[in-house]
Order: C-alpha cells, then structure tokens, then sequence
C-alpha cells in the first residue's frame, strides 16, 4: 500500500487541523481514517465495537494538489487506519509560525519500525537556509474484513430538521441547562420553533428559539403544525459544541422521532455528522 499527497493551500491545511483540533477535544484516544482516491473520511466510534457515531468526509481535491494512492488491492483501492487525532493536530499546528505559514504539507505513508503517517513540513526558509519539520504519527492499520465495522451508517430522514445559526447561543443554552439535569428535551416544529428544556424538582426550565430555517419536514395532508420531540443525554450534545474548533457557520439539529438527533456542524464545505440515540425517561 502507498499513500502520498501534498497540500499547498493554507486554508486546507487549516480546515484538517481545526478538524483533527475537534475530534481530539472530544476525548477521542484514536479514530479511523479511510483513504480513498475521492474522500479522506474520519471516523470515530463511542467505544470499541461499537458502530460509528459520528464522522466527516473531505474531498482529495479540496485537501491535496498531488496525491498518490495505491490501496489494499486494486478492486479495494483504499486505505483504512487508527490514529491519534491529538497527534494529527499537533503535527499540523507546526506549520504555523511567526514566519508565517508553511510552503507545503507532504503526508506519506511509511514504516519506521511500526506502520506511520508521516508528516512533513515545509517552513519558510531563514536566509538561504531550508527549513523542514517532520512528525511521524503511528498508525494500525485495519485489515480489510473490519472495514465494514467503520463505516458510517445510513442515517434515516429527519421527520424535522431546523438550521441554527446562533450556535454560540445554543450552546451557551445547553452548557446551562447541562448544569440543572443529565437529560435535555429537544422539540422542533415546522414554522420553526425550537424549544430546549429540562426538568428537575425545582422546576422546568426551558428556552425557545422562533423562527428558525426548516430543512426538512414531512408533509402533513390536514395542514397543521408538525411537531417532533425526543430526550438525549445532555452531556454528549455539550461536549460536541464545546469541542467545536471548525468556526462552525450554522449546525443542523434533525430529529428522528424518538429516536436519534442527527447533528451536523457546518463550515463552508466541511460537514461534521455525529448521532446522539434518544433516551427514555
């Protein structure tokens, strides 16, 4: 198996390093990442053999302006590992300097005693001088019958999905209703209302939301207001928000009655999925 490709655009190399910067702030020791000649997926699972919970794709072009990929074989041309985000972060937050940005981001896949994905920085030169930072990130590498265990699932379609673009509200709302209960109600109808609340002994304690884009609705043949509501572990909906590091533009809230909320940070055209199943009462 080969794997080369170069990055050259800073705004690429900003958008790997803001999504590595986010899985790793979600406690992710180590996810997966699937190389294929159109898409450079991440992964992550909640726990070991569980299914995936929450991923994004990237487009090779939009990362890398050369790029080299001979995979498992030639009918599987892919390549599937484990790595530290954490890692990935830190090696690619060197190509920023009080010089300035990097000239160029090489990844490639080597052996150095045990399988890495080795990064290499190229730095703006001092005088004459080149510069050159290279990290090497270890790496497993997933056998091609465990593929399957990482990939993202097919998600149902929301019953409702709402757009939010105040997200720093949003998650100020959730951090402080995290703080009264563990569990978070979500209901979202379709001319747009979004309604957060929680419960304890003390009270019910809820904040609405007007107006707010619908994406998706089914259709109703009397015409009424939709409406769908499900509770979620609180917890998991804030950490996500707080671990946002993508400078997210507007996040979209699905509801899958009942059943899952389907959440998806957006940032140009990056998309960060991640489900959260409903709880019961």
């Amino acid at each position: 198996m080969k794997f080369r490709g170069k990055m050259t655009d800073a705004g690429a190399v900003r958008q790997l390093t803001n999504l590595a910067s986010t899985l790793a702030k979600m406690k992710a020791a180590s996810v997966t990442l699937r190389l294929s000649k159109d898409l450079s997926t991440f992964s992550m699972c909640e726990e070991a053999g569980s299914g995936v919970i929450c991923w994004c794709a990237l487009e090779q072009g939009q990362l890398f302006t050369e790029l080299t990929l001979e995979g498992a074989t030639a009918e599987h041309n892919q390549i599937c590992m484990h790595l530290s985000p954490a890692l990935v972060a830190s090696a690619l937050t060197s190509s920023k300097n009080a010089l300035g940005v990097a000239n160029s981001v090489k990844l490639k896949l080597t052996n150095k005693k045990s399988p890495c994905l080795t990064f290499q920085i190229d730095l703006p030169s001092i005088g004459l001088n080149p510069r050159t930072c290279i990290h090497d990130v270890p790496i497993t590498l997933i056998p091609r019958s465990e593929w399957p265990l990482h990939e993202h699932p097919e998600v149902p379609i929301p019953n409702i999905s709402i757009r939010v673009s105040s997200v720093k509200k949003v998650r100020t709302v959730i951090d402080r209703l995290r703080k009264l209960s563990s569990k978070l109600h979500i209901r979202a109808s379709s001319n747009g209302d979004l309604c957060l609340r929680t419960e304890t002994d003390a009270g019910t304690f809820a904040t609405f939301f007007q107006h707010m884009p619908v994406i998706q609705s089914e259709d109703t043949n009397d015409g009424n207001v939709q409406t769908v509501s499900l509770w979620i572990d609180a917890k998991k909906i804030a950490q996500l928000l707080a671990s946002d590091q993508l400078n997210t533009e507007y996040l979209t809230l699905g509801l899958i009655d009942d059943r899952m909320l389907h959440v998806i940070l957006t940032q140009n055209d990056m998309h960060l999925h991640y489900l959260i199943a409903a709880i019961s009462l």
